[in-house]
């Protein structure tokens, strides 16, 4: 893709290259040239060609050197020289040893033999750099034997200019990967990286001034100001000033130096952008367009000028390093804004836009303002939305599904998505009128729904947080539904039918007003659910048999239970309850505690018992024992063999088809009932037909292998008035 000086595109196209290409260098008229590799037989060979303005290209390739080691991306690179004449360095393919080689192209294209630049060095040398002021050559490169990054300085014509020299002098880990450019007023600088610092993987990048005779200018320097840095790249602006580019975590950062290398500006972060293999190019107005590469080629404008910043219809990434308040826009497409730690205007128009005012995600950066426009857009505000740092951001009603990242505070209006970023520590995010969904980091996090039909998650790791920090969720107005993640959390539905997912560790949930549904998690730990107003369902079911408190309140509640010493309260009047209980343990079953109306098991939960209410006790398809204590009492055993007493009170036993042979222990003539209703029995002498004595025992045969034995009954004093046909 090739830009005119304004930074518009007006050519693209691939370009007739094999192999790996090291570096381009450029020429005023538009024309290049590429260095790549390529391979002749089972050597690896370094080859030029040139191309015009077009992408078409001028002649052949040019052989540039058989001795060529291919060692990374960073293999070989050339310098255009005065006269339309060429320089290359690469790394020599010799056994065991790689050494600096430059050669020289002649304007007519013709390469001079190598010139071996360590001479004082032998081992690994690699990763070689050059460029020139036009009165001189500086080469710089790696020494992995030592971990330094050497330099020489080397007349045009390939004469050596003293000796080499370390570059790298502090000592303070491992440097490697150097690049170097030359300033207009004959000056250099080198940048590199060094493996030894404390951050994105030990690494730290640094830089040096030199003057036009390679002699060090001061001391080197620090490029990162407290993020990690690996592969630093550097572009010199026309007032002498310079950008160095690095890969820092989660993308690339940008920094702003001037002509002195005291920093102009903080890093710029712009996370996504790929950081190991940057180029930038300074358009004619000022604009510095950065190209990064990793599967694909992407590039973002940076602004060292006053005043606006605009973008076009296309997906654009506008970035403003300067000191300066700013305003950027993006008019369409779907673009990305970086500002300053000054106070900008961002207009992001139609499109799915990325705002981010200030610097490292924009904690410390300035009063900001964000209109995002129609489409699905994503804000990284700066400190709390109503702190000494006030970041603004507008949404219209029905301008898409839009998220912030935030350090805490109230969410604006018709914004969807709220996310309290990792570091922002112990802090509080409330929604607005919208559905929003709200996500906590893993610290202590107080999160509030507001209106909407809202989905909160409270978030939270076990790596640092012992204590499994304890969240806050409150879902308030709307149908909401609230996850606590893992932590000790608090859940409070509010109005509206909520649904409320404890998670790990032992939560509070309430349900508040509305038929809500509370969910203890599924880890061992007691969770105490209490469901409020309305017909609510309580999960204390882990199915690790823990124990849990459950409170349905008012109305018809159901609690799902796991273990009989799941407690389940309700008071009198409080409804008609059912407990659900899967208990798969040998010989478990359950006693419904009071004011609780009904119990179903499931699984293989053995036994059921009832309490002075008139109950529903309906068994599984194991055997089952249910007892139904005093009340008026429905027993059905379902599946399997069961054994059924009703106890005190007027029961009634229930039977339907292929359920087995079941037993009732306690039949009282004249009181109790046997509902047959499934069987179809037309008159009780019917039924009758069926029924047989042994003795003290009676019994009654259904067919098709279902019967009904009757403990210390008599048959023949049974009356057609005991059955429901």
């Amino acid at each position: 893709m090739i830009f005119d000086p304004l930074g518009r595109t007006v050519s693209s196209g691939t370009i007739a290259v094999t192999g790996a290409i090291f570096d381009i260098e450029f020429r005023a008229n538009g024309s290049f040239s590429v260095l790549s590799s390529g391979v002749v037989g089972n050597d690896e060979v370094l080859n030029m060609r040139h191309f015009d303005a077009a992408l078409q290209p001028i002649g052949p390739d040019i052989r540039i050197a058989n001795d060529f080691g291919l060692r990374g991306n960073r293999s070989a690179t050339l310098e255009a020289l005065p006269g339309g004449r060429y320089a290359v360095v690469y790394s020599t393919d010799t056994a065991g040893d790689a050494n600096i080689a430059l050669r020289l192209v002649s304007a007519n294209s013709v390469p001079g033999n190598p010139i071996i630049v360590n001479t004082a060095t032998a081992g690994n040398q690699i990763d070689a750099r050059i460029a020139t002021n036009g009165g001189n050559l500086f080469i710089t490169w790696w020494d992995r034997e030592t971990g330094d990054v050497r330099g020489q300085m080397m007349t045009l014509a390939g004469q050596r200019i003293g000796t080499e020299f370390l570059v790298s002098t502090d000592g303070d880990g491992l440097a490697g990967l150097p690049y170097v450019e030359a300033f207009a007023n004959g000056n250099y600088i080198v940048v590199w990286e060094v493996d030894g610092g404390t951050n994105f993987g030990g690494y730290l990048a640094r830089a040096r001034l030199f003057g036009p005779d390679g002699n060090p200018i001061g001391s080197e320097f620090a490029v990162n100001d407290g993020n990690g840095a690996k592969a630093p790249n550097v572009t010199i602006l026309e007032d002498d000033s310079f950008i160095i580019s690095y890969a820092g975590e989660g993308g690339a950062r940008f920094r702003w130096f001037d002509a002195e290398g005291d920093p102009l500006s903080d890093s710029l972060a712009v996370y996504g952008f790929p950081g190991h293999q940057i180029s930038l190019v300074q358009f004619s107005d000022g604009r510095i367009a950065a190209f990064g590469v990793d599967d694909r080629m992407q590039f973002i404008i940076l602004d060292t000028r006053g005043g606006n910043l605009n973008g076009d219809e296309r997906d654009n990434i506008l970035v403003s390093p300067r000191a300066g308040d700013s305003t950027i826009y993006g008019f369409g497409g779907n673009d990305q804004f970086f500002g300053n730690d000054d106070d900008d205007l961002f207009i992001g128009g139609a499109g799915n836009d990325v705002f981010q005012g200030g610097i490292d995600r924009g904690r410390y950066g300035g009063n900001d303002r964000f209109y995002g426009g129609p489409g699905d857009d994503v804000y990284y505000l700066s400190a709390f939305s109503n702190g000494p740092h006030s970041t603004l951001y507008f949404e219209n009603p029905g301008e898409g599904n839009d998220t912030v990242y935030t350090y805490g505070g109230y969410m604006y209006a018709n914004v969807e998505n709220g996310i309290i970023v990792q570091d922002a520590g112990t802090i509080s995010l409330v929604g607005n009128d919208s559905d929003n969904v709200l996500t906590g980091n893993d610290s202590q996090n107080l999160l509030i729904g507001g209106g909407g039909n809202d989905t909160i998650y409270g978030g939270g790791t076990r790596v640092g947080h012992p204590d499994h920090a304890r969240d806050s969720l409150f879902g308030e107005a709307g149908n909401d539904t609230l996850y606590g993640q893992i932590g000790v959390d608090y859940l409070a539905g509010g109005t509206g039918n909520d649904k409320l997912y404890g998670g790990e560790d032992a939560d509070e949930i309430y349900g508040e007003d509305g038929d809500d549904l509370l969910d203890g998690g599924a880890t061992f730990d007691t969770d105490i659910l209490v469901g409020g107003a309305g017909n609510d369902q309580l999960f204390g079911n882990s199915g690790l048999h823990d124990y849990d408190l459950m409170d349905g309140g008012a109305g018809d509640d159901v609690y799902y239970v796991d273990t009989g010493d799941d407690l389940t309260f309700e008071a009198a009047g409080g409804g008609t309850d059912t407990v659900i209980a899967e208990i798969n343990l040998p010989n478990a079953g359950v006693y419904l505690y009071a004011n609780v109306e009904n119990l179903e098991l499931r699984g293989t939960t053995a036994f059921g018992v009832g309490n002075e209410l008139d109950n529903r006790l309906t068994g599984n398809a194991s055997v089952n024992t249910l007892l139904g204590g005093a009340g008026n009492d429905l027993l059905n055993g379902k599946g399997g063999n069961d054994i059924l007493f009703g106890q005190a009170g007027a029961d009634t036993f229930l039977f339907e088809r292929g359920t087995g042979g079941d037993v009732i222990g306690d039949f009282l003539l004249g009181t109790d009932k046997i509902n047959l209703a499934a069987f179809g029995f037309t008159s009780f002498a019917a039924l009758q037909a069926g029924f047989s004595q042994v003795g003290n025992d009676g019994a009654i045969n259904l067919g098709n292998g279902d019967f009904v034995v009757l403990h210390g009954v008599t048959m023949s004093a049974l009356a057609a008035g005991d059955f429901i046909r």
